[in-house]
């Protein structure tokens, strides 16, 4: 399953939309928190009948649609933004128990029914808390009429809406599953006033209750946790949908709330907290996606993905609706305001179906047996050609990663040039058999294929282990950017060979007084004749002493306002002009320097892009750097959480510790299914969605966590250094870690763009 959406999920999307809002809106919601029913009868019979929503997922031989899961997701997620009070998600999970029973019988007398909107639920939990199959004491006794249940089950949602309640119960000999009818005598059903009215809860007595079995006697407990896995995913759904109106919520406040003279909006505190918010909040839209795919494959990891979205989610939703209430002021701690009930279906929803302290247990349990140390791809959109490609790639890399290649695997990052020498006989490898600059034009040394095909030679590599490339600036950077903006004379100069591994390029934006602000950088050019002479200084270049090449931003025009007047020049490395001085970084490196021009000189030609317009040029640079070196790199902190839990399994680690390297590793996990999600995009031709622009903040400051943690866990090893300032790789990786939230863009200026550019939010005003 593809982790983006179609055309028609989008358009599923955009008509479920216009149903809630229309049909669903506050005021109904409202009407219906103190209704018997406690939903619009007539709006469930639509949302089922017209659209088919409970059917989406069900094979259309037992009476459904026949689509998928991500599907039902869209729904799901579509009527947690409404704060949707039917039993839609209850339902949703006992066709998921009776799917997953693979009762023939109970198939046919019950998912038809189900799949056309009769209402049913799930009862499994005995006790607050416990959602464990072995804390299942509800017993089941065969008699000559069928089976009876005798027992309790507590905080059964939709219980008193429910025609159909599927019950785990305990016989002689396992734990098994039962269709009770509503009807049925000996059954007892009590509701519970709730704190969150929009979902109805009860409490459930059987005694001597008729039932049927659904599935076999032994499979209740996989049909449990399955559907447990289910529901964790299901609701995480929802809660994604929670979680985006109450941040729409917030930003739409934001915007009108005149406080000092200027709407709230603008005040940087209040932007880089909805910044924050939509960054968890594309991420854990990437956790359903996750969930959803592993659900639908019926996949191994089926059970990491639900508890990583159990946990995730949850915590996004509450902070988010907390996050909207503090935005709001005043106004959102009134019983008037909606605020509220997000919050108060977030706080509910975040111990339902497992708290996510339960998950974490549960996931530290199942990462003691679960190994997910292959950097996972999406092969199944590959079509017959890419998948031959694939084959290709991983047969070729098979039979190359040998030797010294093989013994440092994945060694370097786009950022220090460890193993130099060995990184670069495996480029020049890498260009002899023509696997560099897959998409580039043929007439410049590359092959011509689609970016689909650049992708998942990238994705193999990383699964094979391969070194990090030591051309990634010329290839990965510059060279995108003049295939966007160069000359046919400048293409045919440069590229060939950048891919033949002959010239190396740095990127000359930062100044001392210019880093995030790059329009106020000082360096100048100025034309004499035919070449261009070039002054100034330029910072923080990766690797720019073994540049041979650097393009740089110069103010051609100091006369123009400070976005104009500024031109993107390649200048040679290797001239008297030019004097490149290695500055040592924190972990006692050199591997970025400090470049000063003193009349250096370049041809008048080498300018990329028109003259005085290399703004616009330099940004498709920073846009290709915050995409395509962030791919490479995030497949590296995989590796580092298995490191670090393989310190923790030999350590004894406290709880605290040991949630924070679960959370840790579902950060992890889930930047890896965002960033599936914006390749399936640029697969698709689609422009890739906000998580593609929100994802470097994210993964900066999770992978920085991460290390810290990593650190920790090594306790004094971590503060031990070998001979010439020699690390343990981790130490080493965590003093690195802390350049990510400032190249490429501090996090703090990323949070301004999200906040301006995706939420609408208005421009901090300008000091006089």
């Amino acid at each position: 399953m593809s982790l983006t959406l179609t055309e028609e999920q989008v358009e599923l999307r955009s008509v479920l939309r216009d149903f809630f809002t229309k049909r669903c809106d506050e005021d109904a919601v409202r009407q219906h928190l103190t209704s018997t029913d406690g939903y619009d009868a007539t709006a469930w019979k639509q949302l089922n009948e017209q659209i088919g929503a409970l059917s989406l997922a069900v094979p259309e031989d037992l009476g459904g649609a026949g689509f998928g899961y991500l599907e039902l997701g869209i729904v799901l997620e579509e009527s947690g933004r409404a704060l949707y009070s039917a039993p839609l998600l209850s339902t949703a999970l006992a066709i998921e128990a009776v799917i997953q029973s693979r009762d023939t019988a109970a198939m046919a007398e019950y998912l038809p029914r189900l799949a056309s909107g009769e209402p049913a639920t799930i009862a499994f939990v005995e006790s607050p808390g416990h959602w464990a199959v072995t804390d299942i004491e509800t017993r089941a006794e065969a008699t000559s009429d069928g089976w009876i249940l005798s027992g309790r089950k507590c905080h059964v949602i939709a219980a008193q809406q429910s025609s159909v309640i599927l019950v785990s119960a305990k016989t002689d000999q396992s734990v098994s599953v039962f269709a009770v009818d509503a009807t049925a005598p000996g059954l007892s059903i009590t509701p519970t006033p709730t704190v969150d009215q929009t979902r109805r809860q009860a409490h459930i007595a059987f005694d001597r209750t008729p039932a049927r079995l659904v599935g076999s006697l032994s499979s209740g407990s996989s049909i449990v946790r399955h559907t447990l896995d289910a529901a964790a995913i299901f609701l995480a759904a929802e809660q994604v949908g929670g979680a985006s109106r109450a941040l729409d919520l917030a930003v739409e406040y934001s915007k009108t709330r005149v406080q000092y003279g200027r709407s709230i909006g603008s005040f940087q505190a209040l932007k880089h907290l909805c910044a924050d918010s939509l960054a968890e909040i594309e991420t854990a839209r990437s956790a359903v996606y996750d969930g959803l795919r592993a659900l639908q494959d019926r996949a191994p990891d089926l059970s990491p993905a639900a508890a990583s979205a159990k946990i995730f989610c949850s915590e996004v939703f509450v902070s988010t609706a907390r996050n909207c209430i503090q935005i709001h002021g005043a106004i959102g701690f009134t019983w008037e305001h909606s605020a509220h009930l997000y919050f108060k279906r977030a706080t509910s929803a975040h111990v339902l179906f497992g708290t996510p302290a339960w998950h974490r247990q549960r996931l530290a349990d199942l990462l003691d047996t679960f190994r997910d140390r292959t950097v996972s791809a999406d092969t199944s959109a590959d079509t017959p050609e890419e998948a031959e490609f694939r084959a290709q790639a991983r047969k070729w890399l098979a039979e190359n990663l040998v030797g010294e290649f093989a013994e440092h695997p994945s060694v370097g990052s786009a950022d220090d040039g460890e193993h130099w020498e060995l990184r670069l006989a495996w480029e020049k490898k890498l260009s002899a058999a023509g696997w560099l600059g897959l998409t580039w034009p043929a007439e410049y040394g590359g092959r011509g294929l689609p970016l689909s095909y650049e992708i998942i030679f990238s994705e193999e590599s990383a699964r094979a282990g391969a070194p990090y490339r030591v051309g990634v600036h010329g290839q990965d950077l510059f060279g995108p950017t003049l295939l966007m903006h160069g000359t046919p004379a400048q293409k045919k100069r440069f590229l060939p060979a950048i891919l033949a591994v002959e010239e190396f390029w740095g990127q000359g934006f930062s100044e001392p007084e210019a880093g995030s602000d790059l329009a106020s950088l000082r360096t100048r050019a100025r034309l004499e004749g035919d070449e261009w002479v070039i002054d100034g200084q330029k910072i923080w270049m990766t690797l720019g002493h073994h540049a041979d090449w650097m393009y740089v931003l110069c103010r051609t025009d100091p006369q123009a306002p400070r976005h104009k007047g500024i031109s993107l020049l390649v200048i040679p490395a290797h001239q008297p002009g030019v004097e490149v001085r290695p500055i040592r970084n924190m972990a006692g490196e050199a591997d970025f320097c400090e470049v000063f021009f003193n009349g250096a000189r370049t041809a008048a030609d080498c300018v990329i892009g028109p003259v005085n317009e290399g703004w616009r040029v330099a940004m498709s640079a920073l846009q290709v750097e915050r995409g395509s070196l962030l791919m490479p790199v995030q497949f590296g902190f995989e590796r580092e959480i298995d490191e670090a839990l393989e310190i923790a399994r030999t350590a004894s680690v406290p709880d605290s510790l040991r949630d924070r390297l679960i959370d840790a590793w579902v950060a992890v996990r889930l930047m890896r299914a965002t960033n599936l999600r914006t390749i399936a995009e640029v697969r698709q031709g689609v422009t890739p969605g906000s998580q593609a622009t929100t994802s470097k903040l994210f993964a900066s400051v999770q992978h920085q966590r991460l290390l810290d943690l990593a650190v920790e866990l090594l306790a004094e090893t971590g503060t031990v250094a070998g001979p010439d300032y020699e690390l343990h790789p981790l130490v080493r990786a965590s003093l690195h870690s802390r350049a990510e939230t400032i190249y490429g863009g501090s996090s703090q200026v990323q949070r301004n763009i999200i906040s301006e550019r995706l939420l609408g939010m208005p421009r901090e005003a300008q000091s006089r």
